[in-house]
């Protein structure tokens, strides 16, 4: 989530500055937002763009990350993982015409999808997770996503560094992200 007051304060510049900032850098093509799905569904949502750095290298170069086992064990390595998957899936989907817009999903209880491919009246809900194994309780964000959007999301997608695409409930799949890029 981009908070501009949040990093204003931490830089010590006005928020009106670091917009202008992210603004420029996106102008640049060396950031891209990525705004909430926001829908009318009784809950309160979260509804802050989210952003990240297009080159994942440049992020490590900033946070002095060399090395794959450094990486590993760096705590942006989830949003590195997540920022470039979302960057290669955009590539990939500007090819399509019409493109999907993308989205994140936030509920104020917690309950997130890391993107949301918005295609047409179509949602198609995906968690993009670093790891090879996937536990039940990292499916709590779809299954809530899927629950609230029955008719729009018909399954669900966790790209992951596993192997095989596996069926894990009847409307989540795993699918390994070699087969989606």
């Amino acid at each position: 989530k981009v908070n501009v007051s949040d990093l204003a304060r931490d830089f010590g510049a006005k928020a009106q500055t670091i917009g202008g900032y992210l603004d420029a850098l996106e102008g640049s093509f060396l950031w891209r937002r990525l705004p909430a799905y926001r829908a009318n569904i009784g809950k309160r949502l979260s509804v802050a763009p989210r952003g990240y750095l297009v080159d994942s290298g440049l992020l490590h170069h900033l946070l002095d990350i060399a090395t794959l086992d450094h990486l590993e064990t760096h705590p942006a390595l989830g949003p590195s993982w997540e920022g470039w998957l979302i960057e290669q899936l955009w590539r990939q989907a500007s090819l399509m015409e019409p493109p999907p817009r993308f989205h994140y999903w936030r509920t104020q209880a917690g309950a997130e999808v890391d993107l949301v491919l918005e295609l047409g009246s179509r949602l198609v809900p995906i968690e993009l997770k670093y790891a090879a194994q996937i536990g039940s309780m990292e499916l709590r964000g779809m299954r809530q996503f899927l629950g609230d959007f029955p008719i729009q999301a018909a399954a669900g997608f966790v790209l992951y560094r596993g192997k095989e695409v596996r069926r894990v409930e009847a409307n989540i799949w795993l699918v390994p992200v070699e087969a989606a890029l």
